[in-house]
């Protein structure tokens, strides 16, 4: 609420999601988050890329807290899979891994698709 001083737990704050799809070998029409947000939606915080340099990006409100979520493509055609990858911290890590953000007030990502390293 504007002028408050202390997060009572309905405090949201903006978080903008990037991510570099140029190195994927995807050429996709939709990027989106998606997560137990929404029960793995097919559509999720949809990303956006309008000037076609390869980082689709888009800024959302949300609260205070964990995360968790993966970047998909064209719903659902194609998704993360960072298993061993040390961004792709939770679930078991061996067979299904997901992203993690700790949304601790304004943030902002800078992520590449499909991998925890910046794309070359």
């Amino acid at each position: 609420k504007p002028g408050a001083t202390v997060d009572d737990g309905t405090c949201k704050y903006n978080v903008t999601f990037n991510v570099d799809m140029s190195c994927s070998g995807e050429n996709p029409t939709t990027v989106h988050i998606s997560g137990p947000f929404c029960g793995w939606c097919d559509q999720g915080y949809n990303l956006s890329d309008p000037d076609a340099d390869g980082v689709w990006s888009g800024t959302f409100a949300l609260p205070l807290g964990s995360l968790e979520f993966k970047y998909m493509i064209d719903k659902f055609a194609n998704q993360e899979d960072l298993v061993g990858d040390s961004c792709g911290v939770i679930t078991d890590g061996a067979t299904f891994a997901n992203r993690e953000l700790i949304v601790d007030g304004p943030i902002s990502t800078n992520d590449t698709y499909g991998q925890c390293i910046t794309c070359n």
